[in-house]
Parts: structure tokens; C-alpha cells; sequence
């Protein structure tokens, strides 16, 4: 017979009553936690350290990233400013030429046709023209509104009084 045969065959011979098992609660005597050996304690404390270690390293590289990007950005305005500065001379030089008084004159001596006049014969009118009161655009005065109110005066010369 088979070796499974053979202890079928033989169970009904050892066949016994059920025994009732005695079992009892077994109470600790500490009520903290189990302990455990050295190094089962240490790994929490290992995990832990490896995750801060981790988040440091990554901190540090993103602080590296953000720096080198702050670096460009600066160089950056940095020509930008340099650039600017550079134009900004050019201008103040082109301005100091053309506001040079005698580069003026002879500017408009040459391309505009105009001439020197002699001060001692020149006449200059000066005229008071009144705005009108709805339109507030100003108007013609009449000829005799300047014999009433004396606006009108012939000045001879560089503001000599006739």
C-alpha cells in the first residue's frame, strides 16, 4: 500500500475523543512595546535619515538651478545696461552738437535763407488779441479796439519804447 492507503487505513485504530485543549492568557509584563532587536529599531530612524538626506540634496540642487539662472538674467540686463548706457552717450553728444549756437546760425544762413538784420532798424509789433468767450479760440482785433484799450504798440529796436 500506499504510503496515504496506509495512514487512512490506520486512522480509525489511533482514532481518539477530542481533547479539549487547555489554553490561558499570557499577560506582559511591561506594557510598552515589544521590544525588538538593535537593528529592527534602527530603521525607522534610518528611513528617516535617508529621506532628510534626500530632501537636502534636492534643495541644494534646486537652489543651484535658480542660482545660475539668477547669474544669466543679470548678465543679461547687465549688456542690456551697457548697451543703453553706450546709446545714451551717443545721444548726449549728438545733442551738445546740435544745440550749438553757431552750428544754428549757420544752419539757417545756408538751408534756410535767412539773414542777419540790423537790430537798429528792425520793428517789432506786439499785439493783444483777445480770446473770444464761448469758443476760446482767439480772434482778430479790429483796429479800433486797439486805439480803446492801447494794446497795440511799435517797439523800434532791441525793446526800446518809441
Amino acid at each position: 500500500m500506499s504510503a496515504r492507503a496506509h495512514s487512512s487505513a490506520a486512522a480509525p485504530e489511533r482514532a481518539r475523543p477530542p481533547q479539549q485543549r487547555k489554553l490561558k492568557v499570557v499577560r506582559r509584563k511591561r506594557r510598552g512595546l515589544i521590544q525588538r532587536g538593535a537593528a529592527r529599531r534602527a530603521t525607522p530612524l534610518v528611513i528617516g535619515g535617508v529621506i532628510l538626506v534626500s530632501l537636502l540634496i534636492a534643495t541644494v540642487l534646486l537652489e543651484q538651478v535658480l542660482m545660475a539662472q539668477s547669474a544669466f538674467k543679470l548678465e543679461e540686463i547687465r549688456q542690456r545696461t551697457e548697451r543703453a548706457q553706450a546709446r545714451n552717450q551717443e545721444l548726449v553728444l549728438e545733442v551738445t552738437h546740435l544745440e550749438n549756437h553757431h552750428r544754428i546760425e549757420e544752419y539757417a544762413r545756408t538751408h534756410l535763407g535767412m539773414i542777419e538784420t540790423n537790430s537798429a532798424t528792425t520793428e517789432y509789433m506786439v499785439a493783444d488779441i483777445a480770446a473770444a468767450g464761448d469758443t476760446r479760440l482767439a480772434r482778430q482785433t479790429t483796429k479800433n479796439e486797439l486805439e480803446l484799450t492801447g494794446a497795440a504798440a511799435i517797439v523800434t529796436g532791441q525793446g526800446d519804447s518809441p
